[in-house]
């Protein structure tokens, strides 16, 4: 096999936690090199380095020059702001491999409302999206109003009153308004790998929310949950992974969000059998789903360290 160093943007953040713990789980099996705007001790890698800002000018030319003086083969960005900011620098890395979902199918999900209405233009139910003219009637059932472009449940705000609502809106930038699918026991996120030939896996996990994030989750087998997730791959010609965030609510799935990019839970995937980050490098070959499936029945649990472990079937 070809010698790979992975170079690894934003790694102080949660999926950069997730890859250096996967990495690093046993002995190192590739070599990394980690970057991050804000370097955090809370990681496996041996040494973050510090970049520029994504934004600033400098950043280009910092990371060409990062890339080939520790003659990277394989770049992950591991964040939505780096991936906003990665079709400028695109040109200036054309000699590594950039891990991720590519750019059309991230800038549409990254504004969510063009990937809501896109969805449902393809036949997935999504929660209902409300126009700005709500704001002058009155409503009977909570309403969410999030960022469009945000990352995460951060500034997600459940609004159940006119007043509500309008502070919600008033203190969240470029904001939408969507229906509320209420929670109770019946979140769900599907991990969708698909390969350039057309070779698509999930795996599919109940989720238990702490503050917005997965705190541990059970894997379970949703047959028509999980050929909706590889419809969606195919229409959208997915060549990586992505991460699909429903709600089943009357029987309906809603697909409320599709994160263009691997997610905080990959490592515990990792330990499930769904090894989508090592596929996606070219480390491993991809699982048959009937290997995948023997993990349903497993649950997973972060540790106050943010560390996924097996915690019981």
């Amino acid at each position: 096999m070809t010698s790979i160093i992975l170079g690894i943007g934003s790694a102080s953040g949660d999926i950069g936690q997730a890859i250096s713990h996967i990495l690093y789980s046993n002995d190192s099996i590739v070599q990394a090199v980690a970057f991050d705007k804000s370097p955090r001790h809370n990681t496996r890698f041996k040494q973050i380095n510090k970049s520029p800002g994504f934004q600033s000018q400098s950043f280009g030319s910092w990371l060409r020059l990062f890339l080939l003086a520790n003659e990277v083969t394989h770049y992950v960005p591991c964040s939505e702001p780096e991936m906003r900011y990665l079709p400028t620098y695109l040109p200036l890395v054309d000699m590594v491999k950039v891990i991720w979902a590519g750019q059309q199918i991230f800038e549409l999900f990254d504004n969510k409302s063009t990937g809501s209405q896109y969805l449902e233009d393809n036949g997935f139910y999504v929660p209902k999206q409300y126009g700005i003219d709500i704001l002058e009637q009155e409503f009977s059932t909570p309403v969410v109003v999030k960022p469009r472009r945000s990352s995460g449940s951060r500034s997600v705000h459940v609004c159940t009153s006119r007043p509500q609502l309008v502070a919600a809106v008033s203190n969240t930038n470029e904001p939408i308004i969507q229906q509320f699918i209420p929670y109770n026991n019946n979140e769900f996120t599907v991990g969708v790998h698909r390969t350039s030939a057309g070779d698509t896996k999930t795996i599919v996990l109940l989720r238990n929310l702490e503050e917005g994030r997965t705190k541990s989750a059970l894997v379970v087998k949703d047959e028509f949950m999980s050929s909706e997730c590889v419809r969606l791959a195919d229409l959208l010609k997915l060549d990586g992974s992505i991460n699909v965030q429903i709600r089943k609510f009357d029987g309906t799935n809603y697909i409320f969000e599709v994160n263009p990019r691997f997610s905080s839970t990959l490592q515990g995937r990792h330990l499930l059998g769904f090894r989508d980050f090592m596929w996606s490098v070219g480390l491993e070959p991809q699982m048959s789903q009937n290997e995948i499936d023997k993990s349903v029945g497993i649950s997973i649990s972060r540790n106050s360290l943010g560390k996924f472990e097996i915690s019981g079937r």
